[in-house]
């Protein structure tokens, strides 16, 4: 029988604590070894477990001990010993739900102070700063920031202020009413609302548009409903659904040709609808994290059907969500035999 037989020799810096190994996938490794540009990060807190972050996606990190010590060899020199790898397993990045504070601190405008009030110098952060504090991708944050309907001013990311949108958001359909027509020309907005700032306003019809930021703004009627509507939820804790439906209507009369229904809200979604109640409840504003999602839906209402659950969960359980529903959930049947619903 023949032998191979290597004489091996341990490196001058020979190290147990100088490499790591990763276990990543394919998808992962094919990525990297055909975009020159890509990256692979790992960002780390001292509050929070470290993640794998590539340009769009996030891994959380899973050390592995092994029985047998892996040698690394580069030709005949033993470089390093190691005890354990590291592996990874794609996640939502519950760290995404920190943008919305960090946001939240430096409105736009920035608001007066009272005369009794404190001068306090806000914080605002640049897309690569925001990458160095949130634990996430490069493309999870940018998707986190545009459902909050953040916007750049001067390089620095900013949301405007709820009362300041609403007052824009007015006036910008009055102006347009005597047209009657959701066809707005920038010009002409400029000029009847000269008075108000033009960054805001130029977002605030990024928002209610078809097409973004395309001139002339084509207003979407059902963006202005969904934005009514919050107006209206936030004026108040929680409404009988028919004294809603009958304001929110009628605040929607300069829209042509459409006709508002709770449906539009409720697969946004908006709001729920508990027992003749509507109550506030925006998806785009709960937990990445599963556990507390649920949590938050279920403090504001008892009792959930599956279908509403879905719609609740669908943009952070992109798989089947049958396992996650029976994991946090439990399925009741109605004492009438009517139906059944989820309850925690």
């Amino acid at each position: 029988m023949n032998t191979n037989q290597h004489l091996l020799e341990f490196s001058s810096d020979f190290s147990s604590e100088k490499y790591k190994i990763f276990e990543i996938s394919d998808d992962i490794l094919k990525n990297l070894m055909e975009n020159p540009n890509a990256t692979l990060v790992i960002k780390g807190d001292s509050n929070k477990p470290s993640v794998l972050c590539t340009d769009d996606v996030t891994f959380s990190i899973t050390k592995v001990e092994t029985s047998n010590e892996v040698i690394l060899l580069d030709k005949n020199e033993l470089m390093g010993g190691l005890d354990c790898y590291y592996e990874v397993s794609q996640i939502i990045p519950g760290d995404l739900d920190s943008l919305f504070s960090i946001l939240s601190k430096s409105h736009y405008p920035k608001p007066k102070k009272g005369p009794s009030e404190k001068e306090t110098k806000p914080q605002y952060y640049t897309t690569e700063e925001l990458l160095k504090k949130v634990q996430a991708s490069r493309s999870e944050i940018l998707d986190a920031l545009h459902r909050l309907d953040a916007f750049e001013v001067e390089g620095k990311w900013r949301m405007i202020d709820p009362k300041y949108f609403d007052e824009l958001m007015e006036l910008l359909l009055l102006t347009i009413s005597e047209n009657e027509s959701l066809v707005v020309f920038w010009d002409f907005i400029q000029k009847e609302l000269k008075q108000y700032d033009p960054i805001a306003l130029k977002h605030v019809l990024t928002i209610l548009s078809e097409d973004g930021r395309v001139e002339p703004f084509h207003l979407d009627g059902q963006k202005i409903a969904i934005q009514r509507a919050r107006s209206i939820l936030r004026s108040g804790p929680r409404w009988q659904l028919i004294d809603f439906m009958e304001t929110w209507t009628q605040s929607l009369t300069s829209i042509p040709d459409f006709h508002p229904h709770i449906s539009i809200l409720t697969k946004h979604p908006l709001c729920v609808v508990d027992d003749k109640q509507i109550k506030l409840l925006e998806r785009r504003l709960l937990s990445f994290d599963i556990k507390t999602r649920f949590k938050q839906m279920f403090s504001v209402k008892n009792k959930w059907s599956r279908e509403e659950i879905d719609c609740y969960i669908a943009d952070i359980v992109k798989e089947k969500s049958d396992s996650v529903v029976d994991k946090h959930c439990r399925l009741i049947q109605s004492v009438t035999g009517a139906g059944s619903y989820y309850v925690t």
